[in-house]
């Protein structure tokens, strides 16, 4: 058995191909139905989510002139140490860490505020543009 190469051109087999997709009736009416569905859900305006219908601006604490334990680090451990000593007082370990500073700091805001779920405090030893992580300069 010996194989021949087509006697159809590449241009007459698409040509084929084509009418052949067109008579397969049921296959096109469905991809047409599904391709107009999609169109039509593109077009329909989508309701607005919670983010997009809130109105007006968050202050963010440092706008507020607060300072947010969550942006505390290692190089705030001199501020805080600073900051519990003009709140209560006392001297604190200075071998303690970041962690241990922030919790007590926090647990001293609660006593006063009364409320336990603290994110930010507003310092009395410097403004709050001071904490930024950027910008601290640390005092002698």
């Amino acid at each position: 058995m010996t194989f021949s190469k087509s006697k159809y051109s590449s241009v007459e087999i698409n040509e084929m191909k084509e009418k052949v997709s067109a008579s397969n009736h049921y296959s096109n009416k469905r991809i047409t139905r599904s391709n107009n569905k999609f169109k039509a859900s593109m077009n329909k305006p989508k309701k607005k989510n919670k983010k997009q219908t809130k109105t007006g601006t968050d202050i963010t604490p440092l706008l507020a002139g607060k300072v947010s334990f969550g942006s505390l680090r290692k190089i705030h451990i001199p501020l805080v140490q600073k900051e519990i000593e003009v709140r209560s007082g006392e001297l604190q370990d200075t071998k303690l860490g970041i962690r241990k500073l922030t919790s007590i700091l926090r647990k001293h805001k609660s006593l006063i505020t009364g409320v336990n779920d603290v994110n930010e405090f507003l310092p009395r030893f410097r403004v709050a543009e001071d904490w930024d992580q950027n910008n601290v300069v640390t005092f002698t």
